[in-house]
């Protein structure tokens, strides 16, 4: 064999391959056997898988280094961890005091409801004893049924006032 024999060519580029490269040294047996074009086309082939391995391997070790190997990795989880925990625990207040003015709200709406029934109640009631005692007086000049109504309507009123009163602080309790 010679300095350009492609078998002694193929036998150096495997030399100089890798583990995972040695797998096509089962091919090179094979074309031991081949000879002429048929023999230079298998060896074509086999030197361009070979390159494409060998550009694979180079890029594969110039992959950066995993996270995992970081040597500042530790302590930035840490600091990460520890943020994380701060805004759950911030996120846990906020929610609680949250809930606490939704309830000093709800209290507040309710006391509004119950006045304003409450003043509606006052005001009412003495209005609708006015204008029955203006329909008895409609019909019956010079008679004084709407004041009568007044005051009946204003009694009533105050009465279901108090009524209404301690029914809502029954209920608070």
């Amino acid at each position: 064999m010679t300095d350009d024999d492609p078998h002694k060519k193929l036998e150096e580029a495997l030399a100089e391959a890798s583990a995972s490269e040695v797998l096509i040294a089962s091919l090179v047996e094979e074309l031991k056997h081949l000879e002429g074009a048929e023999a230079e086309a298998k060896l074509a082939e086999l030197e361009a898988r070979l390159e494409q391995i060998a550009d694979r391997m180079s890029i594969e070790s110039e992959a950066p280094e995993p996270i995992g190997d970081h040597p500042d990795i530790g302590d930035r989880l840490k600091q990460i961890e520890a943020r994380a925990n701060s805004y759950r625990v911030a996120q846990v207040e906020a929610g609680h005091k949250t809930d606490q003015v939704l309830k000093q709200d709800a209290e507040s709406y309710r006391g509004l409801g119950v006045g304003l029934t409450i003043a509606y109640t006052i005001l009412g009631f003495p209005m609708i004893g006015i204008g029955i005692g203006w329909l008895i007086d409609r019909n019956n000049p010079g008679g004084s049924a709407m004041g009568i109504g007044a005051i009946l309507g204003s009694f009533i009123g105050v009465g279901a006032a108090i009524w209404m009163l301690s029914r809502h602080s029954q209920d608070r309790n």
